[in-house]
């Protein structure tokens, strides 16, 4: 991310705003379910299926996989960095 904030800032804005978006309620559902550990979520699945199943694709979003919302900022920035001729770091990335 630091690399695009100098080819990009638009860019780096935004995935800096999606992550946060996706990484506070994941926090606020692990503190809502007093889970210390993602061990921790197979032992709440009985009480709130719901919860967990949002922390799940939370969590997967924010690793950036293609389906889900973290993919996007994730293929601007790789975008940008190819159009720049960054190649090495977006190999990398």
């Amino acid at each position: 991310t630091m690399i695009i904030f100098t080819a990009s800032p638009h860019i780096a804005t935004l995935n800096i705003i999606i992550y946060v978006i996706m990484l506070i309620p994941s926090f606020m559902l692990f503190k809502k379910m007093s889970m210390k550990t993602l061990r921790d979520s197979t032992t709440t699945w009985t009480t709130s299926p719901t919860a967990n199943t949002l922390l799940m694709l939370m969590l997967l979003s924010l690793s950036g996989l293609p389906p889900l919302t973290g993919f996007i900022p994730k293929l601007l920035i790789l975008n940008e960095l190819i159009l720049q001729n960054l190649m090495p770091v977006a190999t990398m990335m």
